[in-house]
């Protein structure tokens, strides 16, 4: 399943979370050597020190205090963790961090699982810092394949670094994904309340359940260094991990203009609400025919508005309004303003800003086009409802991916006979019967100035 539409799905606010993913454990021969080869893969790795059983592990630092920990053992190295670790080289288990761990425990017990007694645990770092811990076990050993074990934070690690590759996702591949999904939803972790019920929601990012061996089969990370012309980099395997690394958008050729946005962002008083969804798994169900505050949407004019200044600032595109004949109403209702931004680049393809409304507003949605024979590429919001409403931070950073996704420029929509592939940040989007492998055989082939036979395609270079 592509991650571009896993990114689609709602994902519940970290701040309202009772469990969240901490840490994911990849067991190395040798700690040392194996941060050397994670760094030069362009996933920096340093070393967090020695555990008093004697092992001992360098970590992959995510958003928030999500990591990879790379784990080994020194040879003096005692107990039960040593002698799970030694001799073993791939994925061993992964951490849900959770504020309570008796009350966590106490809610497994009432699920039906059989959890450990609450350790303590603790390690000092190479700078002297003590940091110090709860854990408990849920499956029958420590660093259990089939489900994870449970980590409290007493005296924690700081936040992740703002810079850097980070953590964005982690597919787990366990025999049984049922039992962890059970375990999952009984420590409250949020699911997505979308397709597919085994997708929980992580700081920026997901956690997927699959029917697997054990263990974990996937990690897809998100690179802060500069993009190539390449969309992504091809998945490796380090220490038998599938591991993807993605340009960032602090990477990207957009990433300085959104800069500028945030900037001129920061002094507007522009509307800002929360996730409905956080603290939920389903809406109300009054919530799919109302709209409790419709001129709300009206930021995503303003947005629009920050975006267009910032492109003047930098000399990157020139904006004019055009009379609202000029493109077809989609769905029947009229625009009330439609701008094209033209980029300063031969070959860059211009974006349409089309302002539209609903309930009984005029200005309230946005319709994106790009192309000089515009085509259609995305509507805000999709839909209106209050159950559909998933706060104004994932708007926004729904709008901004059209911007940041046109400036980088290559092929961004290609229309075959049955179906449209829409090239997203992180990957694609389609619709119609996009078979295994079609969308990107489509988006590669257009890259390179040969649509596929059958197919037409928006392509353009990058604004910048």
């Amino acid at each position: 399943m592509p991650w571009a539409h896993l990114a689609a799905l709602r994902a519940d606010s970290v701040a309202h979370m009772t469990a969240r993913l901490d840490h994911v454990v990849v067991a190395v021969p040798d700690v040392a050597e194996a941060a050397r080869r994670w760094t030069e893969a362009g996933l920096p790795a340093v070393i967090g020190g020695r555990h008093p059983g004697g092992t001992v592990n360098a970590l992959v630092r995510g958003p928030g205090t999500a990591y990879v920990e790379l784990i080994g053992v020194a040879p003096d190295a005692e107990g039960p963790w040593a002698d799970r670790v030694r001799g073993r080289h791939g994925p061993l288990s992964w951490a849900v961090a959770v504020d309570d761990i008796e009350a966590a425990r106490a809610s497994l017990l009432d699920a039906g699982f059989t959890p450990g007694e609450v350790q303590d645990g603790a390690r000092t770092t190479p700078a002297g810092t003590r940091l110090t811990w709860r854990l408990c076990d849920i499956g029958e050993q420590p660093f259990d394949p089939e489900l994870p074990f449970l980590i409290q934070w007493v005296d924690g690690m700081q936040a992740g670094p703002s810079d850097g590759a980070q953590l964005t996702h982690v597919t787990v591949t366990p025999s049984d994904p049922e039992r962890v999904v059970r375990a999952l939803r009984a420590l409250g972790m949020p699911s997505s309340g979308n397709f597919p019920d085994s997708l929980f929601g992580i700081e920026g990012g997901w956690v997927l359940v699959e029917a697997g061996r054990g263990g974990f089969s996937r990690l897809e990370i998100d690179s802060a260094e500069p993009a190539s012309t390449a969309r992504s980099a091809p998945t490796s395997r380090l220490d038998g991990v599938s591991v993807h690394i993605a340009p960032g958008v602090r990477g990207r050729r957009g990433w300085p203009v959104l800069q500028r946005v945030e900037e001129l962002w920061a002094r507007s008083d522009a509307p800002q609400w929360p996730d409905p969804m956080a603290g939920r798994t389903e809406p109300d169900p009054s919530w799919y025919s109302r709209c409790v505050d419709p001129a709300r949407y009206r930021v995503l004019g303003l947005r629009v508005d920050a975006w267009i200044e910032a492109l003047a600032d930098l000399g990157l595109a020139s904006s004019r309004d055009l009379p609202l004949d000029t493109l077809p109403p989609r769905d029947g209702i009229p625009w009330s303003r439609i701008t094209k931004v033209e980029p300063a680049v031969d070959g860059a393809v211009p974006l349409w800003l089309c302002r539209r409304g609903f309930e009984g507003l005029a200005d309230n949605g946005v319709v994106v086009h790009v192309g000089e024979d515009p085509e259609f590429s995305a509507m805000l919001p999709d839909c209106g409802c209050d159950a559909c409403d998933d706060g104004s931070a994932r708007l926004l950073q729904a709008l901004d991916a059209q911007f940041l996704t046109v400036i980088e420029g290559g092929a961004l929509i290609v229309t075959g006979p049955n179906g449209v592939v829409r090239r997203t940040l992180d990957g694609w989007s389609g619709i119609g019967p996009i078979g295994p492998g079609l969308a990107e055989r489509w988006l590669r082939a257009a890259d390179s100035g040969r649509p596929p036979h059958g197919t037409t395609a928006v392509v353009g270079a990058p604004w910048r």
